[in-house]
């Protein structure tokens, strides 16, 4: 996801007067503490001169107002001709540093821009954050900020960015524009440790038969476009020189074990959310796998139908839902034909951990 904004914002005069009554979020100038520090010494000042008559206590009450009034006026200069471009990861995983880009643009022709930053909140608790170019952005150029962010737990994360920010040239007046950019982003389960070693096969792909999705054989069965996730080996090298778009070479598999998921968020399997997490953990982390090694046929959630992942799009779908899967949002549970086919997962005997199963066998159990 990408948002951009820009400094040079076309209002009308009635606009313009209204947003210095009424600013709106994201739109503010204040004093900082040093700026206030200077309005009480300038009214000391003040009182002092008009009492004694002192041309230089009125001269020094000049030069601080002046100063609070240039300081406006240089914050405005500041900002004109700004843009930037946020781009927010493309995945987040609990537990795991994911990092958002901020490009921000100085197309003034001669007048480089200070003091330059953004503030972040996030829906994890983590508060408020200032982020500050350490340097000045010359005209014509760009900068990059980048911001760590590293969620702690599954589900619907929110960030809202406040826009542009400085206090450039003295210190003594802060001004944001650019109003408050708001999203909202799925944090997947983290990655957990786990054994899967099933007696019985998935779907048997018998010699003479192939599977027409990406896969390990050498049988070429089409080629695509790339999407991301894609292994490079399978680039088609010819066909991306005559297309000028990288092409995947797509070849059928031979004799491969591969497997649905079914997914369960069932209270009465589930008593704990400390142990529904780990369950969705490992979901995430058998998917993964199995996928990699091309053994995944698709999943299906409580009593859906299947849906098949035969891309990585179709496998980041499948972690999305994983992300937003609440415990206890469906009552009882699925039952499938073609057992051994389906994995599926339940508490363990003393509930103190996770058994994946193929079929009724166990095949598989949660490593702490």
């Amino acid at each position: 996801m990408v948002i951009t904004g820009s400094a040079s914002e076309k209002w009308g005069l009635g606009e313009r007067l209204k947003r210095q009554l009424v600013p709106g979020p994201g739109y503010r100038t204040h004093l900082t503490l040093s700026g206030w520090i200077l309005v009480v010494l300038s009214l000391a000042v003040g009182g002092t001169a008009y009492n004694s008559a002192s041309n230089i206590l009125f001269l020094s009450l000049s030069l601080m107002l002046s100063a609070l009034v240039f300081s406006g006026l240089l914050t405005v200069v500041n900002f004109k001709g700004l843009r930037w471009i946020i781009s927010l990861p493309s995945e987040l995983r609990a537990g795991s540093l994911a990092v958002m880009r901020i490009r921000v643009f100085n197309a003034k022709r001669f007048f480089p821009s200070f003091g330059i930053g953004f503030r972040l909140k996030t829906s994890a608790g983590m508060g408020k954050e200032a982020l500050w170019m350490q340097q000045a952005i010359p005209p014509g150029q760009e900068e990059l900020l980048l911001w760590r962010v590293r969620p702690q737990k599954r589900g619907l994360l929110k960030i809202e960015i406040s826009g542009l920010e400085s206090s450039y040239p003295f210190g003594f007046i802060r001004k944001q524009i650019g109003g408050v950019q708001k999203c909202a982003l799925w944090v997947w389960p983290q990655r957990i440790n786990y054994i899967f070693n099933p007696l019985h096969f998935g779907m048997k792909h018998w010699p003479g038969t192939m599977k027409t999705r990406l896969g390990q054989g050498d049988d070429l069965v089409n080629i695509r476009r790339y999407e991301v996730g894609d292994p490079l080996r399978m680039i088609h090298w010819k066909a991306t020189a005559r297309s000028g778009n990288l092409m995947i070479r797509q070849v059928a598999d031979r004799a491969e074990d591969a497997y649905y998921l079914q997914i369960d968020s069932c209270r009465t399997l589930w008593r704990s959310e400390q142990m529904f997490e780990s369950y969705c953990s490992l979901m995430l982390s058998l998917a993964e796998d199995l996928f990699q090694a091309n053994r995944m046929q698709g999943y299906a959630i409580h009593d859906e139908a299947p849906i098949r992942v035969r891309s990585a799009n179709d496998l980041h779908a499948f972690f999305d839902r994983l992300a937003r899967l609440q415990l206890g949002e469906h009552r009882g549970r699925a039952e499938r034909t073609r057992v051994l086919e389906w994995v599926r997962a339940e508490p363990e005997v003393n509930a103190r951990g996770v058994v994946l199963y193929v079929g009724t066998e166990p095949a598989g159990r949660l490593v702490d």
